[in-house]
């Protein structure tokens, strides 16, 4: 798991790590492979949890989600 502000990201299984979530803990969950509403997510100020199985497209979405943090940080 990767916190880069109030994106989580977890690696594995998308049903296993959403029936590890407390009930009511979020309150969307959407797929979206390359992370665009991630990144969307952090540049508007609003939480975002992304799941990856793969660990070279979760280190892809990891670099993408730091880079639009940082972003997000010099506005």
């Amino acid at each position: 798991m990767k916190i880069i502000g109030d994106a989580t990201l977890y690696i594995g299984d998308s049903l296993r790590v959403m029936m590890q979530m407390p009930t009511e803990s979020v309150d969307c969950i959407l797929t979206d492979p390359p992370y665009s509403t991630g990144a969307a997510a952090l540049s508007t100020g609003r939480k975002f949890i992304g799941v990856e199985m793969d660990k070279g497209y979760y280190g892809v979405a990891c670099e993408r989600l730091d880079n639009q943090h940082e972003l997000a940080l010099w506005k």
